[in-house]
């Protein structure tokens, strides 16, 4: 499937949570336009949509999740890949994927050491 910013894709097949009653509970992941439309004033995704909500399934189900994000690394050929640039300009390596309240969008972020 091709997703473009702005769209707002149902990801519960893909990752599929129960909720405390053995249901399935609905997870939906919104691709923000101002992270791909070179505002200057946010940090800009170099990858596509389709890696970014891979990205995404992949932290979720590896349960790399804190309270409020998920967080991801995507690599091609063993090698750490940038997925995004700051308004900086800084290269950035590391997705950071929120999850409140159901309704998931992310960021690229700056590394720390």
């Amino acid at each position: 499937m091709t997703y473009k910013a702005g769209d707002k894709i149902d990801c519960t097949d893909m990752i599929s949570l129960a909720d405390a009653n053995g249901g399935c509970k609905p997870i939906w992941y919104e691709i923000m336009i101002y992270h791909r439309n070179k505002n200057p004033e946010k940090s800009q995704w170099l990858i596509s949509c389709e890696e970014k909500i891979n990205c995404f399934v992949v932290s979720i189900k590896s349960n790399w999740i804190g309270e409020y994000s998920a967080w991801g690394l995507l690599f091609n050929n063993g090698n750490l890949e940038q997925i995004g640039s700051s308004k900086d300009d800084e290269k950035l390596f590391l997705p950071n994927l929120l999850t409140v309240q159901n309704e998931k969008n992310g960021m690229a972020i700056r590394q720390t050491t």
